[in-house]
């Protein structure tokens, strides 16, 4: 491995991280950010596609984390219809969660593999529809965009613990420290590079 420190525009220095990868271990860096992408949007029927259809190892259908993530859909679903509510019906919402999270809470139950936040999740998500204004209601914490963010996180936590080698994994936590140093590190112009 080695990490070069180089001057990038606007006083800054970037790291440029220089790995061998194989084409395998590059193909799973874009589906991974199409998949971050994808959350990080709200647009969650494309990211359980591309979970289920490059990750399916990560995301089978009765894991807690594919629960979540049809969870944060039917959230998706929640806020469209409270901006706009032709949008999505209330009918459709109602159908949503009796058949796509309720087969699949059950059967985590079944298996005993749901842990008391997502008991709770489940609770709560079908709380959203006995309130006129979710977002005032006492689960309007559901409705934080930022809950994207950290959905977004575990789903690529799965992905890199379940699927992808090891020197990619290195690689994103290689990335991480990329991105703390160049927010920490005020322009210092005798690095020149660091070899490991």
């Amino acid at each position: 491995m080695f990490i070069d420190i180089v001057p990038s525009t606007h006083s800054h220095y970037s790291i440029n991280l220089l790995f061998l990868l194989d084409a395998a271990a590059l193909r799973t860096l874009d589906h991974r950010h199409a998949l971050r992408l994808a959350i990080l949007s709200g647009d969650l029927s494309r990211a359980i596609s591309l979970a289920t259809t490059h990750f399916p190892k990560s995301f089978p259908s009765s894991s807690p984390l594919y629960f979540r993530l049809q969870a944060q859909r039917f959230i998706e679903m929640v806020r469209g219809h409270v901006a706009s509510p032709s949008s999505t019906s209330l009918d459709a919402l109602i159908a949503f969660l009796r058949n796509v999270l309720g087969p699949i809470h059950v059967a985590a139950m079944q298996n005993s593999s749901l842990s008391p936040f997502e008991r709770d999740l489940h609770r709560d998500v079908a709380a959203l529809l006995a309130y006129a204004d979710p977002a005032a209601s006492p689960v309007a914490g559901l409705l934080d965009e930022e809950r994207r963010r950290v959905l977004a996180d575990d789903v690529n936590a799965a992905v890199l613990g379940g699927e992808v080698p090891l020197v990619e994994r290195a690689l994103g936590q290689l990335v991480g420290v990329n991105r703390a140093l160049v927010e920490c590190v005020s322009p210092v112009h005798n690095l020149a590079s660091i070899s490991l």
